[in-house]
C-alpha cells in the first residue's frame, strides 16, 4: 500500500511528529508491513512552517506566564530551562531524515514542468482553484503525487486530506479535473477514516471486547456531558485558538470575506449534537471517534495601524468537529479528548465535499 500525505495530518503543525494516537497506530503499521508513506516537499516546508509557528508562540506563553508569576508578592523568582528554539526545530529535520533513512518517508519533489498548466488553471480558474481564492500548493501537491503514481504505475494509493473542498467534488469525488492526472487514489478525509476501512483489518490488534463495544448504543447525553467539562471546554478553545491564522481563517472564509481582517477573542459558546462513528483498539485502550457541533462568538478587525479605521465586528460560526477519546468501558466514561479536523457545519449537513467515511 502507498499513503500520500496532506499537511492536515500534521494538525496545523501541532503533531509533526506524529504522536496522535491513531498517528501513531497508522505509523506502526506501516512499519510492520513495510507500507510506503509520501510526503511532498511543499507539505515538509508547510508543516515546518507551521510548527515553526506554534513553538514560538508556546516558548511565548510559558515566558509570559513566568513573567507574570515574578510580579506577585511573596513569590520566590521562578525560572525555567526551555529548550532553544533553534534546537527543536533541528529535531523536526532530523525525525523526518530519520523516517527517509529508515525507508518508510519517500520525499516527492515536484517538478518545474507543471508551472505553465498549473498558470493556465489558475487563470482560467481550473480545479483546484477557485474563484475565492489560489490554492497553488495544493496544485502543485496533487501534480507532484499524481506523476509519482503514474510514473511508477503504483496500486493501492490512498491520498490522506482534509482539504476536501480543494480536491472534492460536491458529491465527494475528486474534481475530474484533478481525476485526470491520476485516478489511481481513494481519498481519506483522515487517520481515522483509513484505519477503520477493510483495507487495514487486517493489519490491526483485535480486543475480545471490541466487537460487543462496535454494536452498543452510545449514550449521547455522556458524550456531551465530557466535551462539556472545564478540561475539554479549554482544550477545544485552545486548539481553535492557535488555528486562528490557519485552518480557522480558512473555514470563516467560506461565509465571510476575512482575508484583510484579524480575528481575536474568540469564545466557545455552546456545544452539541455529539455522535460516536466508531471505536477501535490502539495501544491496548479503547479509543472511540466522533463528532460535535460547537458555536464560536469571535472579534475581527481590519488589519490597520490606526485604531479609528480597524472597525470591529462580531462575527460567530458554527464548526463540526471531529475528535477521539479513550473510552473506560467498566466506569463507562471519556477521557484525553483529541481534536483530528473541523469544517463549517453548513457545509456538512449540506453534505458538501463529503467523502463515504464522514456518512455515519
Amino acid at each position: 500500500m502507498h499513503f500520500f500525505l496532506d499537511s492536515t495530518v500534521f494538525q496545523n503543525g501541532k503533531d509533526v511528529f506524529l504522536n496522535n494516537r491513531l498517528s501513531r497506530e497508522f505509523l506502526n503499521i506501516c512499519r510492520q508491513q513495510n507500507f510506503s508513506i509520501y510526503i511532498s516537499s511543499v507539505v515538509i516546508d508547510e508543516i515546518r512552517r507551521q510548527f515553526s509557528i506554534f513553538i514560538k508562540s508556546q516558548i511565548k506563553n510559558i515566558n509570559l506566564g513566568i513573567g507574570a508569576m515574578n510580579t506577585l508578592p511573596n513569590v520566590h523568582n521562578i525560572s525555567v530551562n526551555l529548550p532553544q528554539y533553534e534546537d527543536v526545530m533541528r529535531s523536526f529535520d532530523s525525525y523526518f531524515e530519520r523516517l527517509r533513512e529508515e525507508g518508510l518517508l519517500h520525499i516527492v519533489q515536484f517538478s518545474n514542468d507543471f508551472l505553465p498548466e498549473l498558470i493556465h488553471k489558475s487563470i482560467y480558474r481550473i480545479k483546484p482553484f477557485t474563484d475565492s481564492k489560489q490554492e497553488f500548493r495544493d496544485a502543485v501537491i496533487w501534480f507532484s503525487y499524481a506523476k509519482l503514481a503514474e510514473d511508477q504505475q503504483l496500486e493501492n494509493c490512498f491520498f490522506i486530506s482534509g482539504n476536501t473542498t480543494d480536491y472534492l467534488d460536491r458529491q465527494g469525488q475528486i474534481h475530474e479535473e484533478l481525476a485526470e492526472k491520476s485516478d489511481r487514489f481513494t481519498f481519506f478525509r483522515d487517520v481515522y477514516s483509513l484505519l477503520n476501512t477493510s483495507y487495514m483489518d487486517p493489519f490491526k490488534a483485535t480486543n475480545a471486547l471490541l466487537e460487543s463495544l462496535k454494536e452498543q448504543e452510545w449514550d449521547s447525553e455522556t458524550i456531551l456531558n465530557f466535551l462539556k467539562e472545564d478540561v475539554s471546554k479549554s482544550y477545544i478553545l485552545k486548539h481553535l485558538t492557535d488555528d486562528i491564522d490557519g485552518s480557522l481563517r480558512e473555514e470563516l472564509w467560506s461565509s465571510m470575506y476575512y482575508s484583510n481582517r484579524t480575528i481575536s477573542n474568540l469564545d466557545l459558546v455552546n456545544i452539541c449534537g455529539a455522535s460516536i462513528r466508531g471505536i477501535d483498539f490502539i495501544n491496548n485502550e479503547f479509543v472511540v471517534s466522533g463528532n460535535f457541533e460547537a458555536k464560536i462568538h469571535f472579534v475581527s478587525e481590519l488589519k490597520t495601524e490606526d485604531l479609528d479605521l480597524r472597525d470591529p465586528q462580531l462575527g460567530h460560526e458554527e464548526l463540526m468537529i471531529w475528535f477521539d477519546a479513550i473510552y473506560n468501558p467498566d466506569s463507562h466514561t471519556f477521557q484525553r479528548l483529541e481534536i483530528s479536523s473541523y469544517i463549517e457545519a453548513h457545509d456538512y449537513w449540506m453534505g458538501v465535499h463529503s467523502v463515504g467515511q464522514d456518512r455515519f
